[in-house]
Parts: C-alpha cells; sequence; structure tokens
C-alpha cells in the first residue's frame, strides 16, 4: 500500500483546537535509536510535515520545547537523561505547556494507563505506520 502526503492540522495549544491561519506546527521528535529517528523523520517529511526537529534524549526535547512554539510532541519512553513519561510529566506541571499534544512510542508494557492518565497519547511499538498518521493528523 502506498502511503499518499497529507495536509497536516495544526492544533493550538491552548485549547488543542484546529488551527486555520499562521505557521505549520513543528514536530518535535525524541528517540534514543538514530535508526528509529531517521525513519520517523522521512514518514513525517512524506506526509507533508516540513518542520520537524530531532532529539536524542528527552532532556533535549524538553530545552527545545521550552522554546515555545506551534509544535507537536512525540517521543519515545525509554531514553536516557529522561524518560518520555518524564517529559510528559514535566510538561503537564507547566501551565503554558500542559495543551501541547503528546505522543509517546513504547514498547514496555503497562505504561499505556499513566500516559493516558497524564493527558498523552499511547502509541505501542512496533506500531502500523498508518495508526501512527492518523493519530498525528
Amino acid at each position: 500500500m502506498e502511503l499518499q502526503p497529507i495536509e497536516p492540522k495544526q492544533i493550538k495549544p491552548e485549547t488543542g483546537t484546529e488551527i486555520k491561519e499562521g505557521p505549520p506546527a513543528t514536530i518535535l521528535m525524541a528517540d534514543d535509536e538514530p535508526t528509529l529517528r531517521e525513519i520517523n523523520k522521512e514518514f513525517l517529511e512524506m506526509w507533508g510535515y516540513n518542520r520537524v526537529e530531532v532529539f536524542k534524549n528527552g532532556q533535549q526535547l524538553f530545552d527545545r520545547i521550552l522554546k515555545g512554539g506551534n509544535i507537536i510532541v512525540i517521543t519515545d519512553n525509554e531514553m536516557p537523561i529522561m524518560t518520555g513519561i518524564e517529559v510528559l510529566q514535566k510538561m503537564k506541571s507547566e501551565e503554558k505547556l500542559k495543551n501541547i499534544p503528546v505522543i509517546v512510542l513504547s514498547g514496555t508494557v503497562g505504561i499505556e494507563s499513566k500516559v493516558i492518565e497524564l493527558g498523552g497519547f499511547f502509541v505501542p511499538k512496533p506500531f502500523d505506520y498508518n495508526m501512527f498518521k492518523n493519530l498525528i493528523n
């Protein structure tokens, strides 16, 4: 099955609603595995997301999140320095960050309920790229 580029939706961090105009969202993606970072970035770009920034650990990701902007966060959970759940917890504890969409990718059993409880979206690894694309949109 051939994947087709799509028009990315832009989400207003304060309300979680779609933005009809303004700059496109930047996707901030963290994974400690270089191959997965590259593959996921290529898929996102193929789907029309031209603003993708990648990071190798949760601390680098969180430092960039603090700089703000119209962003969507995609993070692996098991990473050095700061896990994806720790990133999500820190974001949800700060008023200006708590409405930014966060997708946590993980092969770890038993964390789905924690991610959802914190207001994030959970995608189990290995994952179906069509499902992943639909969630981002």
